[in-house]
């Protein structure tokens, strides 16, 4: 069975979402994985609103919460169940796919949250996530016109750290490390290839998302690419990124360089800490330990 039609089949057993998305080691494949590992599904569901989804999904799949979960569910206000960053994930469930048992984790965010996380960054969470290849499950219009924004942005934020004349691969990696930097996770859980390995295995969907014609850079030869430089600097970036460059010279690369780093850094740091913590109240400490002991795999035994 096609890991779109998994996806479907466990979405079919939750309320409805505006929006699905498929992420990860389990919907594509990545280097350090062998042809028999059955890696967690990940998945981003957009919804109206987040507690009532909860709230009806408990009654239906009350095996996806741990019991931490199922009370902070039931008592807590919207605003609390959203925490930092607007999402909750719910992981290690387990559904019968094919006589097969698949795992699968997903994040739980309003729509209105997503797209303005989508098109601002006044969050980096999501926002990072979306640079990176996505399965579309189900989607709209105007989510669409998001994604391809925030991947834009994420484009021209890449080019900047990257010098005159550099490759293909090296602007992806860049593009898909902008939601690392700073990241306390990659220092502790995960695997340190992990920038390369989702490169490298999905060349053709990055060339797909970001290697089409437009005015940033020229490609020289083979993969090697060449940024104008002008017109990068001169490319509106998101709202939230522009506004802590406004005491920047708009014409010192470096020191633009360098403000871009201290943002993302700070985002990512706080970001993903905040996260982490939220994750003991949504899914339950054993749940969400179980979670971060195969990240801390990942990192000892991949390549």
């Amino acid at each position: 069975m096609e890991v779109k039609e998994e996806i479907e089949q466990f979405l079919e057993k939750r309320p409805n979402t505006v929006c699905a998305f498929g992420y990860g080691s389990g919907v594509f494949r990545q280097s350090g994985y062998s042809s028999s590992d059955k890696p967690q599904i990940d998945l981003i569901l957009a919804v109206e609103d987040i507690r009532m989804w909860h709230l009806e999904n408990m009654k239906k799949n009350p095996g996806d919460y741990s019991f931490t979960g199922k009370v902070f569910y039931s008592n807590a206000s919207k605003n609390t169940i959203k925490g930092f960053n607007g999402i909750t994930y719910q992981s290690n469930i387990k559904q019968q796919v094919d006589n097969e048992t698949q795992m699968f984790k997903y994040g739980v965010i309003e729509v209105s949250d997503l797209e303005h996380q989508l098109k601002s960054w006044n969050r980096f969470y999501l926002a990072g996530r979306f640079h990176k290849n996505i399965l579309k499950i189900k989607c709209n219009k105007n989510m669409d016109e998001l994604i391809d924004q925030n991947r834009k942005y994420a484009l021209i934020t890449a080019l900047y750290f990257l010098p005159d004349e550099s490759t293909l691969t090296e602007l992806y990696e860049k593009i898909v490390g902008l939601s690392f930097i700073g990241d306390t996770r990659m220092r502790f859980f995960e695997n340190p290839n992990k920038i390369k390995n989702i490169v490298s295995k999905a060349k053709d969907e990055f060339d797909t998302l970001y290697a089409f014609p437009n005015p940033f850079f020229e490609i020289v030869e083979g993969e090697r690419i060449r940024i104008n430089r002008k017109e990068v600097m001169s490319e509106p970036l998101p709202a939230y990124l522009a506004y802590s460059l406004t005491e920047l010279p708009k014409d010192d690369l470096q020191k633009l360089r360098d403000g871009i780093e201290n943002f993302l850094k700070e985002k990512n740091k706080c970001e993903s800490t905040k996260q982490t913590i939220h994750g003991l109240s949504t899914n339950g400490i054993l749940r969400s330990s179980n979670y971060v002991f195969q990240k801390f795999k990942k990192r000892i035994y991949k390549k």
